[in-house]
């Protein structure tokens, strides 16, 4: 009797047919027997396995047609033998039930019943737990990611990231690895103490009008403009409590007596900036004018971030203030895509505990070390590593699908002695690799140079090697917002940009507008005066619009820019979250339907155990391609999205996060059309009914654990 032993289902069934095979093509063609290799079929409609016959042909150069003709004929006869029974995969006979000969491949057709009765066991055995596997039992991983500034709120690009990451640990989860999600707080730098200084001053005195995190980025963005306008010789008294028509005058006069072009650019570029704050947040500009008009805000800044470096008391108060209280506000952005992580990891720690001093003393001692120049000498650098000639020594790949050949310097002291934040990472990533088995690093592409910098290092202090990587950069391109077909822009500096609370209002509105509407059509209008309706539609147009996004983020390569058009991703149709959620409300809704025919006496029970079912009723075409392409290869789509291929440094693997999207997407159309022309609930045959419904309960618990993966959480309804 056939059992499967594990969820892999379709590598046993494989394993299973090629030794039927074998043991025929040893009879028939010994010489060429290893030739005979079969494959699940691209076309289930013209066998369930294939063989390509034009190798074997080619290499025997025989007639293609003719001894595929044979072969199919000989075959046939020794199925229809008592010479094939001899394995015991069902009862003593073959689950190769016959084969034909279709355009050069050799299509193989098994026995299906047994196939179903052996798979849907497994499934709904496992049930929750289908898919997931103990290959990396007893490892650890980390998965970096999110780790934006604490000096504003999350946009969509961070948003990326943190979606990407909360997969990624769940996918790590399902193949056996202890998973820990680790956010690194860039608490140190200029922009940070820029931000401090501004928030000091005003934290007090004025009741934010935003969200936390999104007023300490408007703070942010009226400090570095207050700070430029004085680096370009501005006095800041000359525009306190200037109305907005002012003050843009004022920039023309000073522009006016410019004569440096690019000055003059800047200067403009200033007066937009300045005057769109303005206008926005008056009240914010004035006071933060106020209170830092008589200083250098550049230089308090960097004192202020000198102090918090060296855990002065009263700097470490004003920094942990701030910086808490923007991780609260991105936090809860994080809650409504329900992603948490297990670790706050701050950068000015590393120096506190002394894990800068250690690692800088042993990167001293490298041959490949170069120290900065003194104060005296004329050329001014500061300390770096020789990565290129490291690369030279260690005979690593130079040029395509290597390292460039000119490979920049890593400079990590200035020439003052001070730590680079690049340096601040290497210190960092020991301390991840030391703590985990695989890392995860989920940066944007933009930083594949300082991240390919930071693990030469690591491997230049002998903590991995190349071809055996314990850190990988997870690396994943930009997101574009299109509203209204048009692109829509960002800038930091000037406070604009599209937060990720944005997207999420936008999305949940435009799905509270889908639920409305397609209750309409259904006559069932909705009333949003009744307590109970208008709960309903709030929690489900949060999870629309929490899967919407993912969705969108993860149903992109992560090499690949992501463009998410607004008036598209909530529509209900193909290639969209709000699809899949209705086709997964069809299945709760079926077994919903089958209970109350059941306690109604319509439908009789279904039967007790998994050999009474009648799987020779699942007979329609359709059922046998939802099971092939959606159920048994789900456990090895789950293995090939969490574990692809490492390639040597310094090319990196791709994480194709869109295979689960593709894989919800494809059952949820195909159900769909099964669910259209085929009647599940068949009152008049209640043994068809019932191999029927196992058969949409088993592609409901393969949807659920692919959305469970891809952190979506199923509705009850819609």
């Amino acid at each position: 009797m056939l059992e499967f032993k594990t969820d892999l289902i379709l590598d046993e069934l494989t394993d299973i047919v090629n030794n039927e095979l074998k043991a025929f093509a040893e009879i028939y063609d010994s010489e060429y027997s290893k030739f005979f290799i079969a494959r699940i079929s691209s076309d289930i409609t013209k066998g369930d396995f294939s063989v390509s016959l034009k190798s074997i042909t080619g290499r025997k150069r025989v007639n293609l047609n003719e001894y595929s003709a044979d072969l199919c004929e000989k075959y046939n006869e020794y199925l229809s033998s008592d010479n094939n029974n001899n394995n015991n995969n069902n009862e003593g006979k073959n689950l190769i039930q016959r084969v034909e000969f279709i355009n050069g491949f050799l299509n193989i057709f098994l026995d299906r019943p047994t196939v179903f009765k052996a798979g849907m066991k497994v499934i709904n055995e496992k049930k929750e737990n289908f898919g997931k596997c103990s290959l990396h039992k007893g490892k650890k991983a980390i998965v970096e990611h999110t780790s934006a500034n604490p000096n504003g709120p999350l946009h969509v690009g961070n948003l990326r990231t943190a979606v990407l990451g909360s997969h990624l640990s769940k996918l790590l989860e399902w193949v056996g690895y202890e998973v820990k999600q680790h956010y690194f707080v860039n608490d140190l730098g200029a922009q940070i103490g820029t931000t401090v200084l501004g928030f000091s001053k005003i934290y007090n005195k004025i009741e934010p009008t935003l969200k936390i995190d999104q007023w300490i980025g408007i703070i942010y963005a009226v400090m570095n403009t207050l700070s430029d306008t004085q680096k370009q010789g501005i006095d800041n008294n000359d525009l306190l409590y200037k109305k907005k028509e002012d003050a843009f005058n004022f920039f023309e006069g000073v522009i006016g007596n410019a004569e440096d072009p690019k000055k003059i650019k800047k200067l403009k570029d200033l007066q937009s900036t300045y005057c769109s704050l303005y206008e926005r947040f008056p009240v914010l500009v004035n006071a933060l004018n106020e209170e830092t008009k008589d200083l250098n805000i550049h230089s308090e800044a960097a004192e202020l971030n000198l102090r918090y470096e060296e855990n002065e008391s009263g700097a470490v108060k004003l920094f942990r203030s701030m910086v808490i209280n923007c991780l609260s506000g991105t936090q809860q952005t994080l809650d409504h895509f329900d992603i948490k992580h297990d670790c706050f990891d701050f950068e000015s720690e590393l120096g506190w505990e002394g894990s800068n001093d250690v690692v800088m003393e042993t990167l001293t001692k490298s041959p490949y070390f170069v120290p900065p120049t003194k104060k005296h000498e004329s050329k001014q650098e500061g300390g770096h590593l020789l990565l290129s000639n490291f690369i030279s020594d260690s005979g690593f790949k130079i040029g395509k699908k290597g390292y460039s050949k000119d490979f920049p310097n890593f400079y990590v002291l200035r020439v003052d002695g001070s730590t680079l934040y690049t340096f601040r990472d290497v210190v960092y990533s020991i301390k991840k690799v030391k703590q985990a088995d695989l890392v995860l690093n989920v940066i944007a592409s933009e930083q594949n140079l300082p991240q390919e910098k930071v693990n030469l290092t690591l491997q230049l202090l002998g903590l991995y090697e190349a071809k055996n990587k314990s850190q990988i950069h997870v690396s994943y391109e930009i997101v574009k917002l299109l509203k209204n077909g048009n692109e829509v822009k960002m800038s930091g500096r000037r406070g604009q940009y599209v937060r990720a609370d944005d997207l999420y209002n936008e999305l949940k509105e435009e799905g509270q507008k889908f639920i409305l509407s397609r209750a309409e059509e259904k006559n069932k209008p909705i009333d949003l005066n009744d307590p109970k309706q208008r709960k309903f539609v709030e929690q489900t147009s949060h999870e629309l619009a929490s899967a919407s996004t993912k969705y969108a983020l993860l149903g992109t390569g992560t090499r690949h820019i992501i463009k998410i058009d607004i008036d598209k991703v909530v529509n209900g149709e193909d290639k969209t979250a709000s699809f899949i959620l209705y086709n997964a409300v069809r299945f709760n809704s079926l077994n919903y339907k089958f209970q109350a025919g059941l306690d109604k006496g319509i439908y009789q029970p279904l039967p007790e155990t998994l050999d009474d079912y009648d799987y020779s009723l699942l007979d329609e075409p359709t059922e046998w391609y939802l099971f092939m392409k959606y159920i048994i290869p789900f456990p090895n789509t789950v293995l090939s999205a969490a574990c692809p291929n490492i390639p040597l440094s310094p090319q990196l693997p791709e994480y194709h996060t869109n295979r689960l999207i593709d894989y919800c997407d494809g059952l949820a159309r195909e159900y769909s059309k099964y669910y259209k022309n085929n009647k599940i609930l068949i009152q008049d045959n209640q043994e068809k009914l019932a191999a029927r419904l196992l058969l949409s309960n088993s592609l409901k618990t393969v949807l659920f654990n692919a959305m469970n993966i891809l952190t979506i959480k199923p509705l009850d309804k819609m």
